[in-house]
């Protein structure tokens, strides 16, 4: 039997509340706070559990952990698709980030004086041409790490009452 699914509203309403917070986040100038990167973590898993609860009404709890894991896990890939949409577009428009990075990376490995300055020249200037596709990918692969975790605390919390395949 198909499952009715809830994951597209639940995730693009999740995907633009935690992209709401990566830009006042960026606006703010907070987002190289430590603590602040974690205040999208309770809105993501909050969606999950959300949506979690209405595939499982959805379906009159005709569902099991894997079906409610697969739906928030649907949602966690659109939200990681709204993350890095946002990601790549505050990259581009922001290039002096890049450069601020490459310059700090630089003079680390100045200090550490364990490559020639031909090497580190080579590094960054390769790093410079890659480092906002990286940024972006790694940024998306984190939100699928967490949102794989979510989804499964999000599956555990929905009502699932599974009715045999073959009821007489």
């Amino acid at each position: 039997m198909e499952k009715k699914g809830t994951h597209w509203l639940y995730g693009i309403i999740t995907g633009i509340v935690v992209t709401g917070i990566f830009i006042a986040l960026s606006v703010s100038g907070l987002d190289n706070v430590h603590f602040a990167n974690h205040l999208t973590d309770l809105p993501f898993l909050v969606g999950l559990i959300l949506n979690a609860v209405a595939f499982s009404k959805a379906n009159n709890a005709n569902v099991t952990y894997a079906d409610v894991f697969k739906s928030c896990f649907k949602v966690t890939c659109i939200v990681s698709v709204c993350a890095m949409i946002w990601y790549a577009i505050f990259v581009h428009s922001h290039p002096e980030m890049i450069k601020e990075g490459i310059a700090t990376a630089k003079a680390e490995l100045e200090k550490k004086h364990t490559m020639t300055q031909a090497q580190i020249d080579k590094g960054m200037e390769q790093s410079e041409k890659t480092l906002a596709y990286t940024v972006t990918f790694s940024m998306a692969l984190v939100q699928l790490i967490f949102g794989t975790i979510y989804s499964m605390v999000a599956a555990a919390v929905a009502k699932k009452r599974p009715r045999p395949v073959f009821e007489s």
